[in-house]
């Protein structure tokens, strides 16, 4: 599984704006009940444009399902870091 990390990169390329569910949980880590849905959503909607970005976002379904509901700001240090394109794929991939 990713790491918090990881969840929050992806989370921050991939959300819909101030009102979308992921872009809460890159701002505050919170899960709510309907972030996994908002991420199959991008996922299975053709929004990626290739096969890596929806092995990405797939990898954030599973760490979102793993970890389930999370109230915001429980994670020290949450939003502090960011992964690069690369550290996201050899996480992703190992």
């Amino acid at each position: 599984m990713i790491s918090h990390a990881c969840a929050y990169t992806i989370a921050s390329w991939w959300h819909n704006g101030q009102a979308s569910e992921m872009y809460s949980f890159m701002s505050s880590g919170a899960i709510s009940e309907d972030l996994l849905s908002e991420v199959e959503y991008t996922r299975d909607g053709g929004e990626q444009d290739d096969e890596r970005q929806c092995v990405e976002l797939s990898a954030l379904a599973e760490y979102v399902e793993y970890v389930g509901v999370r109230e915001p700001n429980t994670i020290k240090g949450w939003g502090s870091w960011m992964f690069t394109e690369k550290q996201v794929a050899d996480e992703v991939d190992s």
